[in-house]
């Protein structure tokens, strides 16, 4: 089963159940405190091959270009998980966030996990028809 919640301005993934994508969390987490966001891209884009271009539209639109090739959404969430914007429950850290400069502030991701519960049926409904 796949999960995708997403909104204009925010898409986060979870793909638990499929047995042909290694799981983000199974290697060696990267939320030490001498991470490097270039590592955490590189070692995620190693499993999870997704060009800046692909992220780029992501940032500007919302959306992937391709909404059904799902290894974009695995990168990001094994993105989130080595940053530790995810915590081992997936909830969203904002002080991380915010650490690693992919929000401004607090306030601003907690408008953005908001954001995505709003859409989450819809977007689901769309995915099964």
């Amino acid at each position: 089963m796949i999960i995708v919640t997403a909104s204009s301005r925010c898409t986060i993934a979870c793909d638990e159940d499929d047995d042909d994508v290694p799981d983000s969390r199974s290697s060696e987490e990267s939320t030490t405190p001498g991470y490097s966001i270039e590592s955490i891209y590189a070692e995620c884009n190693d499993s999870f091959v997704t060009t800046m271009e692909y992220l780029e539209t992501l940032n500007k639109t919302g959306r992937f270009p391709e909404e059904s090739d799902l290894t974009p959404l695995c990168f990001l969430r094994c993105f989130l998980h080595k940053s530790g914007v995810y915590d081992e429950l997936e909830n969203v850290k904002g002080e991380m966030a915010v650490e690693i400069g992919w929000v401004e502030s607090v306030q601003t991701i907690d408008e953005c996990v908001e954001e995505m519960g709003k859409f989450e049926y819809d977007i689901l409904e769309s995915i099964y028809k």
